[in-house]
């Protein structure tokens, strides 16, 4: 079953001039149908720390534009950036959709600024 799940978040903020790194978008298969995925054509995401994910402290949600929830980052990704999303609210990242070949799922790669830089950026 999907779950329809939207998040509010403030302004983001974006970091265009800093060096990224690739990571995959995770658990999009919980919040969107096998049709959305497949349809799924973006460029940007948001990416806010969901302090209330009873699963771990630390998630950052993947999210669309309008504050739908596509997935998280992983993990140990959401270790890093959760504090430092803490700092600004929300972020705006860039992304793609990629597909192996016709018929498989689609994956949802997010350009993630390096924690370094980022912390650079913000003063920490």
């Amino acid at each position: 079953m999907v779950k329809r799940k939207t998040l509010k978040f403030s302004e983001p903020r974006a970091f265009p001039e800093l060096p990224v790194t690739e990571h995959k978008c995770v658990g999009s298969g919980d919040y969107l149908s096998e049709k959305e995925r497949d349809s799924l054509e973006m460029n940007l995401a948001i990416l806010i720390h969901n302090k209330f994910n009873r699963h771990d402290p630390n998630a950052v949600a993947v999210l669309d534009v309008e504050g739908r929830v596509l997935g998280y980052i992983r993990a140990a990704q959401g270790a890093i950036y959760a504090p430092l999303i803490d700092q600004i609210g929300a972020l705006q990242i860039t992304c793609r959709v990629t597909r192996k070949t016709f018929g498989t799922t689609p994956i949802l790669w997010l350009d993630l600024p390096k924690a370094a830089a980022l912390k650079k950026a913000l003063g920490l």
